[in-house]
């Protein structure tokens, strides 16, 4: 049986990724707001960040040589984060209507939010529910590239020739002499 390969890349971008979402949590539950946003808003980044960090990391540790899947997902979902943090920061109200609603309306019938630990509970809930439509944004962008372009992407490659195995080379490539 073999053993999984790990790099040090890897492991670092690991612990990045793992720590986002625990800074983040600290952050709010200490009243210092990470991203400076009003209120717990803050919590609506950690799952599309956490899954866009994800997927960098596979990109990164691929050493850049990725599907179409991965770069539309990255694209569109880091700009419904950007997007989701514009809005946030230019129209905080209107922002936080969703979370006041859930926090009067719904969460006294589901928790009791007395307790510390169930009042954590809440914000990671809140979060996921304003993290999700920013994951279906990047799943979006993925699948729309996807279908534009079924071919292998290299990330930072410095010819395009041969960056398709299922592209046959040009002849005279390479350091063989041509048949003559």
């Amino acid at each position: 049986m073999r053993r999984p390969r790990l790099s040090i890349a890897g492991l670092m971008l690991g612990g990045v990724v793992a720590a986002f979402p625990l800074a983040l949590m600290g952050a709010v539950l200490s009243g210092r707001p990470l991203l400076g946003l009003e209120g717990c808003l803050d919590m609506g980044v950690w799952p599309g960040v956490t899954a866009l960090g994800i997927g960098l990391a596979s990109i990164v540790l691929r050493r850049g040589r990725c599907g179409p899947f991965a770069v539309g997902f990255q694209a569109a979902g880091w700009a419904a984060v950007v997007a989701y943090v514009a809005c946030c920061r230019l129209f905080p109200e209107f922002m936080s209507i969703p979370y006041v609603y859930y926090v009067n309306e719904i969460e006294p019938y589901i928790l009791d939010t007395d307790y510390w630990e169930i009042y954590t509970f809440s914000l990671l809930l809140s979060g996921f529910l304003w993290g999700v439509p920013q994951v279906l944004v990047a799943l979006a962008g993925g699948s729309l590239a996807a279908l534009a372009d079924p071919h292998t992407i290299v990330i930072g490659s410095r010819s395009s020739a041969g960056t398709d195995p299922a592209e046959p080379r040009p002849s005279g490539s390479g350091n063989a002499p041509a048949p003559g």
